[in-house]
């Protein structure tokens, strides 16, 4: 019988290592992204589990080292745990240390399993760093390191145990590595979504905020090592900074965001300005996305500046190119580049990295109609590698995520690239609320009907194994093509749909037991195949239609949690006043 009959429930957690629930073992290689909450085992060690999750694979947590060679996810990388206040943790920002470690940002509580809120130091060897410890009291935002300096942003008022409102920097080289720096902007009606630090010490901010030190200054802006504001073009009303890269060769910045003045001058989502010689010019430059700026990156080749920009645009210097765009030094769009991402479904390319060494961009996207987007004819779905020069689809794919990919970072060799963002998984098998592992702990090729199951809330609370068929229920309205309320049966050889179909309306089946006979389901359904069956009936095995018997549920909830069947009688628990018109 299914799991679902016990005292307590045992939910697997996320981030949680693989367990033993009521003695079925989950092997330590593979997990899903979500919990379990209904678990039976076959008599030849086959166990079948359900719940709410969409993968099963191995658990990375929000962050995950991706090789740019093979597409895999190099393993190692320390846990990132959520806050008390959400159920998942959140990276949104990560930069390398410069000797084989990265700093990590964001939304979370522990990494690792330190104690380190929202702002974490990793080591090249996979220690988090004993004395780097900052503990901001909000998210972190933006993390860059430059001129020997770590430069945060976020949502926090105090950090290193002064206060610091929405803007920090550390020392991260020299005599004292790790110690907080006067640096205060003091940004306000806000975040900062980016930094630059130049050779003639100034730092650019760019972001969503409207005043810094307290003087207007809308997404852009330009401070002193202290945070002294200093003179520099500001953005139109309401406009946002979100990405700024400087080449050091020309000192010329690009700005990219959400706008349509930078300066007084007109330019639409994204601008180039001359830092040279102290200066703060705005350039001619002016391709005119048509819709926001979300990345930049640059670097210097054998035949000069590459400039990839990428956000949210369709059009870009005239020319259709969604998402992804290359320019050459001179502001010129690379026709030959085109990473051919269709405009049906599109959203937003949110964060590239260059890996220099691999010749490679790795992309990280958010849909706007999941699954209608295509890169090259081939599925969209969060995270994909292309050639740096041509945009063609490079030959190692990295793994899908099961959710959003906020911020990309490329290792200092270019060998690998660090993903952060929203998401439990990076790879695994698509298993959409059932699966099963075969004898050995292994993840089973048994796979019902794809997809098996499509709903607003994907959850299966019950399953019951037989010979013939796997039962099981739920909350869910559809299998693949099929209409099947809440309850269903496959081919426990197969996966393949059966008919039984025993239909508990719009109501919750929580527990399935079959007798050689009949299937008693229970729940908080109120009818089964269109008849009164409140909370608790039984149904033919073969078709799902229900059986004469009525248990008369009624009073509380009306609901039954566990159902046991023993012989002729009936054990059942829940939350109900009356059985049959007895008092129980």
């Amino acid at each position: 019988m299914g799991t679902t009959v016990r005292a307590v429930l045992a939910s697997l957690a996320v981030a949680a290592p693989a367990v033993a629930i009521d003695g079925v073992p989950l092997a330590a290689r593979v997990a899903p992204n979500g919990p379990v909450t209904a678990m039976t085992t076959a008599p030849d060690g086959t166990v079948y589990f359900g719940g709410s999750f969409t993968r099963v694979g191995q658990i990375t947590g929000p962050t995950a080292l991706v090789s740019v060679a093979t597409g895999q996810v190099i393993p190692g990388s320390p846990s990132v745990s959520p806050p008390a206040s959400s159920a998942t943790g959140t990276v949104t920002a990560q930069v390398s240390d410069g000797a084989g470690g990265w700093y990590l940002g964001g939304d979370f509580a522990e990494v690792g399993g330190v104690r380190r809120r929202s702002l974490a130091h990793v080591l090249a060897d996979g220690r988090v760093d004993p004395g780097f410890a900052p503990d901001p009291n909000g998210p972190v935002s933006a993390l860059t390191r430059e001129a020997g300096r770590l430069f945060v942003a976020g949502s926090f008022t105090t950090i290193a145990g002064v206060t610091r409102s929405g803007a920090a920097s550390f020392a991260v080289s020299g005599a004292v590595p790790g110690q907080i720096t006067p640096f205060d902007p003091k940004p306000a009606g806000g975040l900062i979504r980016d930094f630059v630090a130049t050779a003639d010490d100034r730092v650019i901010l760019a972001g969503e905020f409207t005043s810094i030190g307290g003087q207007a200054r809308s997404g852009l802006a330009a401070v002193s090592p202290t945070g002294a504001v200093l003179a520099f073009p500001t953005l139109s009303d309401a406009g946002a900074g979100l990405a700024l890269t400087l080449d050091p060769a020309t000192q010329m910045l690009y700005v990219g965001g959400r706008f349509t003045t930078i300066g007084g001058a007109s330019r639409a989502n994204l601008a180039r300005v001359s830092l040279s010689g102290g200066s703060s010019t705005i350039d001619g430059w002016n391709p005119s996305p048509d819709q926001s700026v979300r990345a930049i990156e640059a670097a210097q080749s054998t035949t000069g500046l590459r400039v990839w920009v990428a956000g949210a645009f369709r059009q870009i210097a005239g020319e259709q190119r969604a998402g992804i765009a290359r320019f050459d030094g001179a502001g010129t769009l690379v026709q030959a580049f085109d990473a051919g991402i269709g405009v049906t479904g599109f959203g937003t390319v949110t964060s590239i990295a260059v890996a220099g060494s691999q010749g490679s961009l790795l992309a990280a996207y958010q849909p706007a109609d999941q699954g209608a987007a295509a890169i090259q004819g081939r599925p969209l779905l969060g995270l994909v590698t292309i050639d740096s020069t041509s945009g063609e689809l490079s030959t190692s794919q990295p793994p899908d995520p099961d959710g959003l990919v906020l911020a990309l970072a490329a290792s200092d060799n270019g060998a690998s690239v660090l993903a952060g963002g929203r998401f439990a998984m990076l790879g695994g098998a698509a298993r959409a609320g059932l699966a099963a592992l075969d004898p050995n702990g292994d993840l089973a090729a048994w796979y019902p009907v794809a997809p098996p199951i499509s709903a607003t809330s994907l959850n299966i609370s019950a399953i019951e194994f037989t010979e013939g068929a796997l039962y099981v229920g739920g909350n869910f309205t559809m299998v693949g093509a099929s209409q099947r309320r809440g309850g269903a049966a496959f081919d426990p050889r197969t996966g393949g749909l059966l008919a039984w179909n025993p239909d508990p309306g719009s109501g919750t089946v929580r527990d399935i037991q079959a007798t050689a006979d009949r299937v008693v389901l229970a729940g908080s359904f109120a009818t089964l195949g269109g008849q009164d069956r409140r909370a608790l009936g039984a149904v033919d095995r073969a078709t799902g239609s229900p059986l004469a018997w009525l248990a008369g549920i009624s009073g509380g909830s009306a609901t039954v949690s566990a159902v046991v069947v023993d012989g002729s009688t009936i054990y059942v628990g829940g939350d109900f006043a009356n059985v049959a018109g007895r008092p129980r």
